[in-house]
């Protein structure tokens, strides 16, 4: 299996999920299906499948609306039950794209998804990455024709990804093998996989249920640690000596960073460990990453230039890396042995930044261990700063925010823990309405929910009724970052008005799926919320202003003409004579 260990980024070595996990997935992905299937499918096993789709490329892949999650997906039987498309897969369940680069290289992704309806079906090794290889074939350029009778929507994709790797740029394809079974793919795979590596270059990641199980899983709980560090290696802040501080920077060994953080108990409070190779073995606590704003990242070249130093230059460890932020509700530090030491005991404490390189840090350490290699432990240190923070903080949220830059973190993705966006999640719940402020989150698992809505529909609507649906679809990146003040002003947030706007919302999406018609949900937001007409009215209005447009402006297709600045700016004159009357 060394082979597979050289081309899968794995995260779960040698840690188990059970048919409790199994079950968990399961009933998170039924909820999901829930939130967008209209009774296409009611058998639970078949729910479970769909809803497995959206699970994984919400948290994966990033995308947070249906609709674009719908357009990736290319699977036959979805696509002909759910989206009334006949289309043929070829192997490839979904395809999608990021606006972004690793190593230099644009990335293309492929997922294969493989998903089972018992816990005895998961556990036998069937992963066979053959059948993905029929549409990974069409990709070559030397295929002169490429047959039509794939279905439109696959052969799209196909034609895409082949223009991009007939370009100037740079990509890479990364196909992730995603199932709910355990462990890593069968033996069989291992010859596909050496035939994609070297033909095509692709990067293979399997992702299975333990991975799943760690990496799409919120559980928080109460923890507790205790290490020792002497009075040269760390400062303290806000007072005048080294009791009990509200904030630290230390400078600690790898031993200490993984004991504290490992899911063993009894490991996070050996403080005088002397045994180096005790930490050999020891699991990440995934609960300790609750607060950090992402929950999986595919290999960067940060991640890579973190196992690079580790393996090669463990000695500057401390100087080439970022460290880890740590908050936690208690600090306490005693001194000892006259004072030439402290033990520190962390109370309730989460990693707020730092997740991918503690991550990488316990891969490595379960590289490692087989090469029986443990003389970097206790050479090797990490900057890690301790902040002590009130449960519930909003000062937590603003250290999670500030911190977080190594890896691109998108806005999006920051202001997840912004205070005001917990503050409308909180509101929301109250009204029966399941705001995702991270990728995933299907909700309690006691609760029903009206409508599920992300935080970038939530931004869009807003923004459309402050007057700008015409910026809201081709400037979603700035819906976070130029625009987000006036979406999200902290100070007059309108909580009264949002319930309805997104009942409308809701209504209007529908109004548009029956009308098949092309969906203009944003400037009928504006309609409905601003002006004041109904639904039935908005519509109208709107579909009478774009015939009229439209007609003025022949060479240009609807969707470009509705982004148009000229567009809008003639829309809202028009609207606002209706208001005035």
């Amino acid at each position: 299996m060394e082979l597979l260990k050289e081309l899968c980024y794995s995260k779960g070595e040698n840690e188990m999920a059970d048919i409790n996990d199994f079950k968990v997935l399961k009933n998170k992905c039924i909820k999901m299906y829930d939130y967008f299937g209209k009774g296409e499918f009611t058998e639970e096993n078949d729910k479970a499948r769909m809803g497995f789709y959206h699970l994984v490329l919400e948290n994966i892949a990033g995308i947070n609306e249906v609709s674009e999650i719908q357009d990736c997906i290319i699977d036959t039987e979805y696509n002909k039950t759910i989206l009334k498309i006949d289309t043929d897969d070829l192997g490839i369940d979904a395809v999608c794209y990021k606006d972004e680069y690793i190593d230099g290289e644009r990335p293309i992704y492929l997922f294969n998804f493989k998903h089972v309806n018992s816990f005895k079906e998961a556990t036998t090794k069937d992963n066979d990455i053959s059948r993905s290889m029929k549409f990974i074939e069409y990709l070559d350029l030397s295929l002169e024709i490429v047959p039509k009778d794939m279905g439109k929507k696959v052969r799209d994709k196909i034609m895409d990804i082949r223009k991009k790797l007939d370009s100037n740029e740079a990509y890479r394809i990364y196909l992730y093998m995603v199932s709910n079974k355990l462990g890593e793919f069968a033996e069989s795979s291992l010859e596909h996989i050496k035939v994609l590596a070297n033909n095509y270059g692709i990067k293979i990641i399997n992702l299975s249920l333990e991975d799943l199980t760690k990496y799409i899983f919120d559980s928080r709980k109460s923890t507790e640690s205790q290490f020792m560090l002497s009075k040269d290696d760390f400062l303290s802040f806000d007072g005048d000596n080294k009791s009990t501080k509200k904030s630290f920077i230390a400078k600690m060994s790898l031993v200490d960073v993984v004991r504290i953080f490992s899911s063993d108990e009894q490991l996070t409070h050996k403080y005088n460990i002397e045994d180096d190779s005790e930490i050999e073995g020891a699991k990440l606590d995934i609960s300790l990453l609750y607060d950090n704003v992402r929950g999986y990242l595919e290999e960067t070249s940060f991640n890579k230039n973190i196992r690079n130093t580790l393996k090669e230059n463990y000695m500057d460890f401390f100087m080439f890396n970022n460290g880890i932020t740590v908050t936690a509700e208690e600090i306490t530090s005693e001194p000892k042995n006259s004072n030439e030491k402290y033990l520190f005991t962390l109370k309730n404490y989460q990693i707020v930044n730092g997740g991918q390189t503690i991550r990488t840090i316990f891969s490595y350490l379960n590289e490692v261990k087989e090469n029986g290699d443990n003389l970097f432990y206790r050479n090797t240190y990490i900057l890690v700063r301790i902040f002590k923070i009130e449960k519930d903080s909003m000062l937590k949220n603003a250290i999670a925010e500030y911190t977080n830059s190594q890896n691109q973190i998108s806005a999006y993705d920051l202001k997840s823990v912004d205070a005001i966006q917990i503050q409308i999640e909180n509101y929301l719940k109250e009204h029966d309405i399941l705001y995702v402020r991270k990728a995933g989150d299907v909700g309690e698992a006691n609760c029903t929910y009206k409508y599920r809505i992300s935080k970038e529909e939530l931004a869009q609507i807003i923004y459309s009724v402050q007057g700008y649906p015409d910026r809201v679809t081709n400037m979603k990146i700035k819906l976070f970052t130029d625009y987000y003040n006036d979406i999200f002003p902290k100070d007059n947030f309108p909580f009264e008005k949002i319930v309805g706007y997104i009942e409308n919302y809701f209504a209007i999406k529908e109004k548009y799926k029956k009308k098949k018609g092309i969906s203009n949900c944003f400037y009928v937001c504006y309609l409905v919320n601003t002006i004041g007409l109904t639904l039935d009215e908005s519509v109208k209005f709107l579909d009478e202003f774009i015939a009229k447009i439209k007609e003025e402006r022949k060479q240009i297709s609807i969707p470009r003409i509705l982004i148009q600045k000229s567009t809008r700016d003639i829309f809202l004159e028009e609207a606002n004579k209706i208001k005035a009357k």
